[in-house]
């Protein structure tokens, strides 16, 4: 490469100037030079022509020279710098010598202008700065050597790769990086081509092997260039490391090695075509196919072993996929017909694939021979005929089958319910009594104790009962567990109570060990808890005979359950006796069923409550020494606000309202809004009552309200929607505040919690209501700058129970004493009873119409159970409103299951039925005055009826059965006022008979008949 050089033509510019520096002469190059005309400048000092520094140094310069003499510039030459006329500074170079003309001293300088040769040396400069930085940044080895083969330059990209330093190789011959026999050949070689110029390399590139400085050689790709240098020659060497692309070709090669060896021994035939059409690979599997060697078709439309249509169909095909790239087949795979050498076809399954080659598009063909298969096929379908006439021999004799078994299961119902009814009927009477008992006053504070215990446990034995006799339930997976709030130490308690006289019989001791860290209110099935630890305990309890019998609950590893243990010292069990613990009907051996009694249902029925509970259960056991059960179930913390079913519900003393409201009440049952506003205003509030949502909605908006107490299921409008309006009201007004909501519900569950609180509702309150707490709830909710506070604080005042109000012919229906605790006014309970009682029958019509409906109206139905068990929990008609509660719940689980009667208990519904009977019964005996005579009879009054249900009712209570006596006195309502059967009805609920029976020979005194 020889070096670039610029033309240069300069001229020397000739300037003189006298002692005092003025100038005497300024030829044409100098005019030029600095752009001034001789005229302008002569006479003038001449640091006219220079910048700073120069122009205020000179004098003193040139003084101090006349002066001292020892000259800087004088008789020599420097760079310096002149001033241009258009102001720009420039670069030249001044010589000055001393001449004398006579005696006068005159000093002659001679300028050259530097400006287009500093130019050309900044441009050259540039260039070797640029050079070096691609040199050093190449990422390319670059090395340049001379004639001699001395490495004139080393980048550091040929540094890193052959492990020298520069400074180890330069002027070193190039040898030095060879491995032989370029080492040996390399200097012969560069002499030959000086002197011949025949190159081998030179101006081209080839493949060669480098070593490095370890000694190590790889494969590289050099390419050499030649280029003169001040009149030398110099050669510059690019390299490429291709150790990674030589293994990548070797790796290729194998790889197309292994390709061709699949292909050569696939079983299946592969065939690749261009994008012509072409055979382009063609393998020994496709030749044994199609008869065909690969030399036949290599080079030919692979149309050759195609039939029609497909042959005259392929072209265009494979065109116009290329065209528009809509297959048929590519990518996929199809059923089509080959045809072979000897024109033969078959039947074969061709999958296709694209590929790309040296970006022209190729197709890769696999072939299966499906003949068999196709052969097998239609063998298969002549077989099918005779098939379909076997199935429908056999569906025939299935059919027959299905109508066996469903007539043993209607049979098995038929039976479980007759044996429900008959377990049930005594013992109703056995808890009804318990009940008339508990009412004696006089029974001492122990016999009150053990009778309670026998009602307990009566209870319990009942539910007990129900669910074995419904144990189909459970093996069907149609068994629905509650979600209530319960208190787990009071089970726990009244669990003791039951088992303790058990324990006392058989002188055990028994413990109940509950871990302080297990919640106290916890969300569950109590019910059915309460089943599996009296499964458990009581056979701890029957097969030990010395020792005891400990339960403990802890909390479980897993979150939101607990773990329960019953532990006794008893007889213990085998291995083989454990691993059957758990099956249905299964105990020990014959002797432990003669000796210790039972069916061996208890721990069968426990494992599949505890599963449904999402838990587990399992026993240990050492023979004659004790066993251990435990069992672990989902019981989750009960919300704050979540009211327990069994909780301690003691007196404490009245919550009394700091401060008076103006609420709006929003329910639909009349006694209900009597009761909430009968206790609101004894507090001071001001109330106003709204029917439904709409009513709620309308009288939010007219204002002047500081809360509302909002019924959630109401009709025309439920309390969710109502409290959604209000609030979509509030916030597209831009009202800053929001009214409290507070929901009233008899939904313990809390799931429906949730959704009165995501519609917007402050809080929510159990119904049966507990005033106190809604007191405080109304106090927490309402903001401290509304309502009136009273000054001074006023004492309650109570309305005195009025004389000649006796309720006590409603005490068997309804806990009066706790009814009167909360209404706090005898009169005004005694009238929300008669209302509750005069509205109820046409609704318990209304709910037999909706559940034997075809098809059943859930919805109604769970309305009006969801309306009786909040009016008759706040009345405290304890039985009715249970017995709705349950209903209620199985209504509600129907709804979430879709619909139907599945599985509905009318055995519920029929004692929902009697309970209803004995309290209206109960609350009509409240209108009938002692000395009122009775009344007239009607004068369509069908005596000889009336005289044959006489005789049918005295038949029937011989029977001591109240489910064969209903029926009669339902008939006898036909024909007789409410009023007469009321002491009949009273009668039968406290399931005295005998009362019955003297309450019916007055009627037939009355009546004037005779039986």
């Amino acid at each position: 490469m020889k070096a670039a050089t610029r033309s240069i033509v300069s001229a020397v510019g000739t300037i003189s100037i006298d002692e005092q520096g003025q100038i005497r002469s300024f030829d044409a190059v100098s005019e030029r030079i600095f752009g001034y005309s001789q005229q302008q400048v002569l006479g003038q000092n001449v640091a006219l022509l220079m910048p700073q520094p120069y122009c205020r140094e000179h004098d003193g310069y040139l003084a101090r020279y006349l002066r001292e003499g020892g000259p800087r510039v004088i008789g020599q030459g420097r760079e310096v710098l002149g001033r241009h006329r258009d102001g720009h500074d420039f670069p030249m170079w001044l010589a000055v010598n001393e001449v004398r003309l006579g005696s006068e001293r005159v000093f002659v300088g001679c300028i050259v202008e530097l400006t287009e040769q500093k130019s050309i040396e900044s441009d050259l400069a540039r260039s070797l700065e640029t050079t070096r930085a691609i040199l050093d940044t190449a990422i390319n080895p670059i090395i340049t050597i001379d004639a001699h083969g001395r490495i004139g330059s080393f980048n550091p990209a040929a540094e890193r790769l052959f492990g020298y330093t520069s400074s180890e190789v330069l002027g070193q011959n190039v040898k030095i990086i060879m491995p032989q026999p370029y080492h040996s050949a390399h200097d012969g070689y560069l002499s030959r081509y000086l002197r011949e110029g025949n190159p081998h390399i030179i101006g081209k590139g080839r493949e060669v092997m480098g070593r490095k400085k370890d000694g190590a050689t790889f494969p590289m790709h050099l390419s050499v260039g030649e280029m003169d240098v001040a009149g030398e020659p110099m050669f510059v060497g690019i390299i490429v490391d291709i150790t990674e692309r030589k293994a990548a070709e070797l790796e290729l090669a194998r790889s197309l090695e292994t390709t061709r060896a699949i292909l050569a021994t696939a079983i299946s035939p592969i065939i690749t075509i261009d994008a012509v059409g072409q055979v382009c690979s063609f393998n020994p599997a496709a030749e044994k196919l199609f008869g065909y060697a690969s030399s036949e078709v290599l080079g030919q439309n692979v149309k050759i072993i195609m039939p029609e249509p497909y042959r005259s169909e392929h072209d265009d095909y494979l065109s116009r996929y290329l065209r528009e790239a809509s297959p048929h087949i590519i990518g996929k795979g199809r059923e089509v017909v080959g045809r072979k050498k000897d024109g033969s076809t078959f039947p074969m399954h061709l999958s296709v694939g694209q590929m790309d080659v040296a970006g022209e598009p190729m197709f890769v063909g696999i072939i299966v021979d499906i003949t068999e298969r196709k052969a097998a096929e239609a063998e298969l379908l002549q077989h099918r005929d005779r098939l379909a006439e076997m199935v429908a021999g056999a569906t025939a004799e299935l059919k027959q089958a299905k109508e066996d078994a469903e007539a043993g299961a209607r049979a098995k119902s038929a039976f479980l319910a007759n044996m429900s009814h008959e377990i049930r009927t005594p013992m109703n009477a056995i808890i009804g009594f318990a009940e008339v008992v508990l009412q004696d006053a006089a029974l001492s504070d122990g016999t009150r104790g053990h009778v309670g215990t026998i009602l307990r446990a009566s209870r319990s034995l009942l539910g007990i009962i129900n669910d074995v006799l419904d144990i189909s339930k459970l093996e069907s997976n149609k068994f629905e567990l509650e979600e209530v709030p319960f208190h787990l130490p009071r089970l726990l308690t009244d669990l003791q109570q039951i088992v303790e006289q058990q324990v006392a019989e058989k002188g055990l001791q028994f413990h109940c060990y509950l871990a302080d860290e297990v919640p106290k209110r916890v969300v569950g099935d109590p019910t059915r808890l309460r089943q599996v630890l009296l499964n458990l305990i009581g056979n701890a309890i029957k097969f030990t005979e010395r020792g005891e019998v400990v339960l403990r609950v802890v909390c479980d590893e897993q979150p939101g359950f607990l773990h329960f243990a019953i532990r006794d010292t008893g007889i213990g069990m085998t291995d083989q006796q454990l691993a059957k613990v758990f099956e249905a009907f299964t105990q020990a051996d014959i002797s432990t069923t003669r000796h210790f009694g039972g069916t061996g249902l208890g721990t069968a029925i426990s494992k599949q409550l505890v599963e449904q509970m999402h838990g587990s259960i399992w026993a240990q056991s050492v023979w004659k020494q004790g066993s251990t059960f435990h069992f672990t179930a989902s019981l989750p913390l009960a919300a704050p606000e979540q009211r327990c079913i069994n909780e301690s519900e003691t007196l404490v003393e009245d919550y009394r309202s700091p401060r008076s409201f103006n609420v709006l009440l929003a329910e639909d049952i009349d006694t209900n809004a009597s009761l909430v506003t009968l206790r609101l205003t004894q507090q001071g509030h001001h109330v106003d009552w709204a029917r439904n949502g709409r009513e709620a909605v309308q009288a939010v908006l007219r204002g002047g309200y500081d809360l509302v107490l909002m019924d959630v299921m109401m009709p025309e409008m439920d309390g969710l929607e109502a409290t959604r309006r209000i609030r979509a009201h509030e916030a597209q007004a831009g009202s800053r505040s929001r009214l409290p909501i507070i929901a009233l519900t008899a939904s313990v569950m809390r799931e429906d919690h949730k959704r009165c609180l995501e519609a917007g509702m402050t809080r929510v309150e159990n119904k049966p209501i507990d005033f106190n707490a809604m007191l405080r709830a109304m106090e927490q909710s309402v903001p401290n700058s509304a309502g009136q506070y009273r000054t001074p604080p006023q004492e309650q005042l109570l309305t005195p129970t009025a004389a000649g109000h006796d309720l006590a012919a409603v005490d068997q229906v309804a806990d009066v004493h706790k009814a009167l605790s909360i209404w706090q006014d005898r009169q005004i309970y005694r009238e929300a009873l008669q209302l509750f009682a005069a509205d109820q029958p046409q609704d318990m019509a209304q709910l037999h119409a909706a559940l034997t409906a075809a098809p059943p109206d859930l919805h109604a139905a769970y309305r009006l159970l969801h309306s009786l068990k909040g009016s008759a929990g706040n009345l405290y008609l304890s039985r009715v409103a249970r017995l709705a509660v349950a209903l209620d719940a199985q209504v509600k689980t129907m709804l979430q299951a879709g619909g139907g009667v599945s599985g509905f208990d009318h055995v519920l519904l029929a004692e929902l039925d009697l309970a209803m009977k004995q309290a209206l019964a109960a609350i009509a005996s409240l209108n009938t005055p002692a000395a009122v005579a009775p009344p007239p009879l009607p004068d369509s009054l069908d005596i000889a009826h009336i005289s044959q249900l006489l005789l049918d009712l005295e038949r029937q209570l011989s029977l001591l059965n109240p489910d064969t006596v209903e029926p009669v006195l339902n008939s006898l309502g036909c024909h007789l006022p409410a009023e007469q059967l009321a002491p009949l009805w009273h009668s039968l609920q406290a399931f005295d008979f005998d009362g019955v029976r003297t309450q019916m020979r007055r009627l037939c005194n009355e009546l004037g008949l005779s039986i």
